[in-house]
This record gives C-alpha cells, structure tokens and sequence, in this order.
C-alpha cells in the first residue's frame, strides 16, 4: 500500500473542492430571467404572475416572488389563490403571522375551489401548530437492505450475501424560548433494532445478530449576537447512546457536542462541531473517551443543486491517556431536486463520496493491538416525499476498507429500501 501517494491524493481532492466552493457563485437559470421579463411586460397577467412566482422560488429567489405577490394583491385584494401563495411562501420563510393573515383571507374570500380550501386549511393547522410555541412529531420506519460483503482470500469466512430487515422510531420535540434570537429547547430519541450479518472487529469471523440502538439528546439552539458573521447559531447538546451488536458487546457513549453554523450568503453554509464522549462503561471496547472535530460547508448552485464538503476525525484514549485509534475522513456530496409537483410530492437525492485514514483497535487481539490503513466509500440517496406524513427512500453504497493487515480487507455494497410514516 502506497500511504504517501494516498494522502497526496486525499490533499488534491479537498483542496480542489476548497477552490471549487471558494469560486462558485450562484447561478440564476435563465427561465427566471425569462419570467421576470414576461412579468414585467404583462404586469396584470395572472397566468404569467404564477409561472413567475413558481421558477422565483424554484430558484430560491423567495424576496422577489413575496414582494410580487404583494404588488399583486394591492391592485387585486380579493384574489383568493393569490392569497393563498402568500401565505405560503410566507410559511416557508418562517414568517408565521403574516402566513396565517394570508391564508385565512383566502378561505374567507370564499373562492377557493374545494381541493385549494382544503389546502388552505391544512396550512392553517401547520401554521397554528408552529405558532404554539411547542411543536413536534413521531415517525415510524420499516426497511429492509440487501448488502453483498466480499472478505480478504485470506479471511475465516467466505463472501456472503445477506437480507436484513430492520424498523426504527424517531421523535423529536421543539419548545420555542421566544427569544429574538429564535432559541429553543430540542428533545430528541431514537430506537432502532435490525437483524443482520456483522463483523466489529473486521476479523472475518462474524455472524447474523439482532441489533439494537438508540440515542437519547436535549439541545439548546441559540442565535448569537452578530458579530459581523451573518446568521451565526450554537447548538449546544448532551446526549446517551446504546448500541448493542455482537454476544457480549455493547458501546455506552454519554457525550456533549458543541455545533456552530453560520450562513454567509443565502446560498451558503458553513459549520464547524466539536465533541466530547465517555465510553468507559462499554463492554469489550478498549476506549474509555472519544474526542471529535468536524468542519464543513454547503453551497447552493441553482434553485435545485447544491455542493458540499466536510472534514472529520475522530480520536480514541484509554483513562490513561493511552492512544487506541482513529480516522480522519474527507467528504464532498451533491444534493439536488429531482422532480417536484407544486403542493405534491418531492423527490430529492443526495450522492456523497468519502475517503479517509482509519486506525482501529483489534479487539480480536491483546489490548494495543491495532489495524489501520484507507478506506472509501460511496453512497447514493433518493428520498421521495409523499407529502408532510409519507416518505420513500432509496440507496445504494459500496465501502472498502484496505488495512495493514491484509487478511482484515472487506468490501461491500448495498441497497435499501424504506417506508417512513410521520404522526404530526
């Protein structure tokens, strides 16, 4: 294995992403200058007032589709469906109040068609629920993936294909502070249990297991002062993680994770977060603390792309002060709209690929003994929005870890296919 020329290409890749988000700028799809010129020219077209607000927020020009709207109902205040794309770009930007106004002059004109009313008036439900101060949801997964592992020639097992079935329950609960800032409270949990082929300690001997994890946190989300960086948060969470695997072994990580995000632009993000876990009470892990680091950002290209890059690490140490293991990983991914109905479904799909050095405990091996080397990965995701209560999702991903000791290499590639059920 050629380690040198490996970090060399690592460096290459991220400094060519660096450039690439330092330089892109957005860029406006010419049917909007389109639209904007057809708007100008038939300033009391209602057909043409639609098609122009539709591509304004289809790239992400939310100011000129409000402030059109709004010349638009100063010469026509009684039109209902006017109205009504009011209040929901209203809702989108988090104007809440000036949402419900909106939306409830619509249904109160009363010419709405039935379908548009009963929109109307699901909004009106969304907007009252953001309006209380304390909102949240449960959702309800089940899912299955088909992953094909291909081990080391070397290795105690042969290739193998495996089916694993699995079904998870996610919630979450905001209580506004009514802060200036928007500050809040955030209640999170998580439970999930899979059956499926495992193999911790890549030595090539694993075995189909029941799996179960689950994660229990409670954030406090603060705007900051501004201090000349625009829109800058911290996110401020402690949190307790389980996940119990293979006969005997089980990670207990109890932890506290500081997250700054800030947007410079409309069309752009930065973060950085920086974490603390305890992992002493696990059973057959070597680590007692873990310490990580991420920075990251994203940038949006169009109404309906979007680039990002993130770099993480992660360290492991004994109470001692004893180094275990580690990675380092870089990341960059695409994120995009696929296809879209106004008011319908969505589908959107994320492609991310990522490449790091990895340091790892052998826990089949004495205490100290270590395995490290590269590894890869690449993951494709479609998500298909039903709408506010139903999601598809859809995946595929290959890994491959490339270690020092040869009879540890493992490759695999996956697909999965799940069903999300929202309660709000």
């Amino acid at each position: 294995m050629n380690r040198p020329i490996f970090k060399r290409n690592i460096a290459k890749l991220l400094f060519g992403l660096a450039v690439s988000l330092a330089v892109a700028l957005p860029v406006v799809a010419s049917p909007y200058q389109d639209a904007f010129t057809n708007r100008l020219n038939n300033p009391g077209d209602s057909n043409t007032l639609a098609q122009f607000v539709e591509i304004a927020v289809d790239t992400g020009q939310y100011d000129q589709a409000l402030s059109t709207i709004e010349q638009h109902l100063i010469s026509n205040p009684r039109d209902a469906e006017a109205r009504l794309v009011a209040g929901r770009l209203y809702y989108h930007v988090g104007s809440y109040d000036l949402a419900r106004q909106q939306v409830n002059a619509a249904i109160l004109i009363g010419t709405l068609e039935p379908k548009k009313r009963d929109e109307a008036e699901k909004l009106i439900q969304r907007i009252d629920r953001d309006l209380a101060g304390t909102t949240g949801y449960v959702s309800l997964t089940t899912g299955i993936e088909v992953v094909r592992t291909d081990f080391a020639p070397t290795a105690l097992i042969a290739d193998r294909t495996d089916i694993n079935p699995y079904g998870e329950i996610y919630a979450i609960l905001r209580h506004d502070l009514n802060t200036a800032g928007n500050d809040a409270i955030l209640l999170t949990a998580r439970a999930r249990v899979s059956r499926l082929f495992g193999d911790f300690s890549l030595s090539g001997a694993g075995g189909v297991f029941t799996a179960t994890s689950g994660r229990v946190a409670v954030a406090w989300d603060k705007g900051l002062p501004d201090s000349g960086i625009a829109s800058l948060r911290m996110n401020l969470s402690a949190y307790g993680d389980y996940y119990g695997f293979q006969e005997g072994f089980a990670v207990r990580e109890y932890g506290v994770l500081a997250k700054f995000t800030t947007r410079p632009s409309v069309d752009s993000t930065v973060f950085a977060n920086f974490g603390y876990a305890s992992l002493s009470t696990s059973d057959l892990l070597f680590t007692d603390y873990r310490l990580r680091a991420e920075i990251g950002g994203a940038r949006r290209i169009s109404g309906k792309h979007a680039i990002g890059a993130a770099i993480r690490s992660q360290f492991d140490y004994t109470n001692s002060g004893t180094f275990v293991g580690n990675f380092i990983e870089g990341e960059i991914s695409y994120a995009g709209l696929v296809w879209s109905k106004p008011d319908g479904p969505v589908w959107t799909q994320r492609i991310t690929v990522g490449a790091g050095r990895v340091k790892l405990p052998d826990l089949s091996a004495t205490p100290g003994t270590t395995l490290d080397g590269n590894f890869w990965t690449l993951k494709w995701a479609h998500a298909l929005e039903i709408n506010d209560q139903n999601r598809i999702n859809l995946n595929a991903w290959y890994q491959k870890f490339d270690l020092n000791t040869a009879s540890r290499d493992q490759s695999s590639l996956g697909v999965g296919l799940s069903y999300t059920y929202t309660f709000r």
